[in-house]
Formats: structure tokens, sequence, C-alpha cells
């Protein structure tokens, strides 16, 4: 088996100038020179974003990680209503790293710029101790939503349910025993997320939409980053996806705004816009979820329960703090 170190720095490049064809007119310089060069029209949003693989999680291939770096940055572009068009990677591993799995990392990365409609324009490679990757991409943003605009009043809104991704991960990791359809379907939830490109740029087509951001780190989180401590947000349901409701209500809430890891979009707008809202996202056949709104405070999350509302701890992964 061909190691990184077997292949050389010269023979990876060549292998991925040519898996990583960049002959557009847009692209002035693309991968094997020494920057890219591209153009891009109107506003031009930017965003890092970096995965480390100290170890390889039982379940996982390689192809996942490399699919995983990309939506991960792609869903911070979607978040704020943006348009993807170029990304840069910088991938740093051990030498003894198989050539082969490399070439998976990098087929998981073509798939999903592939589905984001984003190309590769070039990037860096160097030695590490763990798998980590960095992608930098660009996109266009002519009509960009901030992460705290919202406004009291405003509807609180996701793009599609929650918690099954957190569940596959949690299945991966032993912490809970599934049927085999449950746990089939929310494993290649977890493995495959997919970003929302196409609703983001149709919330940013709406002068009603005051905010967005992704629930990559956990609904409450997300929540929490929207108040920005100057707004209350008052829940009147959870968007569990209906394959989890038979877990329980504690797993449920749990899952739902604590787990993370769904890519999905949270948003808030004005109510008068609800029918163009509904209007403009059944062009591309997708729908809101109203989950509550948002009032005048100092960033509280309350969830109505039998008993009244009871305020939500944001949890989640936090860097440099979750373990």
């Amino acid at each position: 088996m061909k190691t990184l170190e077997d292949v050389g720095e010269v023979g990876i490049v060549k292998w991925l100038i040519e898996t990583f064809p960049t002959e557009s007119p847009d692209i002035i310089l693309g991968n094997g020179h020494d920057a890219a060069v591209v153009s891009i029209p109107d506003k031009v949003a930017l965003k890092t974003d970096t995965l480390v693989v100290s170890e390889m999680l039982s379940g996982v291939g390689y192809s996942d990680v490399g699919w995983k770096a990309i939506v991960a940055c792609i869903s911070d572009l979607a978040a704020i209503g943006a348009k993807p068009l170029f990304c840069t990677l910088s991938f740093s591993s051990p030498r003894s790293l198989r050539f082969s799995r490399f070439k998976q990392i990098f087929m998981g990365v073509k798939e999903a710029l592939t589905y984001c409609k984003t190309r590769f324009v070039g990037g860096d490679l160097s030695e590490s101790h763990d798998i980590v990757i960095t992608v930098n991409a660009a996109g266009s943003a002519p009509n960009p939503v901030p992460r705290t605009g919202g406004k009291p009043g405003d509807y609180i809104a996701v793009s599609r349910p929650f918690g099954l991704e957190p569940l596959g991960l949690r299945h991966l990791l032993g912490k809970i025993t599934l049927d085999e359809n449950l746990a089939k379907l929310s494993t290649s939830s977890f493995l495959r997320p997919v970003p929302e490109v196409d609703y983001g740029q149709r919330l940013a087509s709406l002068a009603g939409v005051h905010a967005c951001t992704d629930s990559s780190d956990s609904l409450s989180i997300s929540l929490s980053n929207m108040l920005g401590g100057k707004l209350d947000a008052h829940l009147i349901r959870l968007p569990a996806h209906p394959s989890i409701e038979g877990l329980g209500p504690g797993v449920v809430e749990d899952l739902v705004l604590n787990g993370g890891e769904e890519y999905a979009l949270v948003y808030a707008y004005d109510p008068r816009y609800d029918r163009a809202l509904v209007k403009s996202l059944s062009k591309i056949r997708r729908s809101r979820m109203v989950i509550g709104r948002l009032s005048e405070g100092r960033g509280r999350i309350f969830v109505r329960t039998p008993a009244g509302e009871k305020i939500v701890i944001p949890a989640g992964w936090r860097q440099f703090q979750s373990r």
C-alpha cells in the first residue's frame, strides 16, 4: 500500500490537478499555481472552517471526512444567503497516511463540491500528527443576512426537523442502541449532512428575513447567538424529526435542543412576510417550520411545557470547552 511519503508532493499535486480541473472563464488561475485568481460578481462572502481528525470513528469512511469538511464551511455561507462559488483547501496529515485513503477523502471533497456547485481552485499540503482539513470558501452575497438582526415579534423558524444527526453520532459512539432502520437513517444523516444553499438564498431574497444562522453546534446555541443578549426566544414547539419521537420526551428534547450536527438553518422573519416566504420556498419544493417568536429580553430561551414556560440553558459544542 502506497503512503503519501511513497507518492511524494509532486505526485500528490499531479493527482489533485487531474482530479479537480479548473478550466472555466471565471477562473483565471486555478490548481497548480502559487495562488488562485477568480472573477466574482457582487459582494464577496468569505468563510474558513477547519476539521481535525485525531482518530477515525468506527463506521465513518474517509470520503465522509472529505464531505463533512466542505459542508461545514459551505453551510456558513448558506446561513448568510450567499451563493458559494470557489474554495481552496489546506490538507495536513502524517506522511504514513495511505494514498488510497487520501484519495477517498478528496473524493468526498469532490462529491460535496459538486453537490454545492462549488469549484476547487487550489490549496496547500503539509505534514502533521493528525488529519487536519481547512477549507476556505468564497461566494457571492448580494443581500447578506446577519446573525443578530432579529426584531421583537419576529417568527422563529427552521429549515428542517432536528435530532437525527446527533442521534447518529451517539449511535456510532455506542452511547445509544437503535433498531436497524433508525440506526441506518440517523448515521447516514450524520455522515452526509446537507448544507441549505438554495434555501439560504431564498431567505436572502426577502426583505422580511432579519436574521439567520446554521445549527451545526446545536439549536439552543444557534438561538443564543441569534438573540445577542438583547432578545428572548419563546419556543412553542420543538422541531423534532418524526423518526425520533418514540425515544421519549427527555431524550428527544436533548437531541433537538443540544445535539447539533444538523447544518439546518435557524432564522427570524417578520410575520407579515409569511405568505411571500412560503411562496418563495415552494419554488424549490421546501417549506418553513415555525417554532416560536422573539420578544424584547436579555438572551433567554423559553420552551413551552404543560406546566408553563421553562428556561433552556444553551448547550452543545463549544470550542476549547466541550469534550
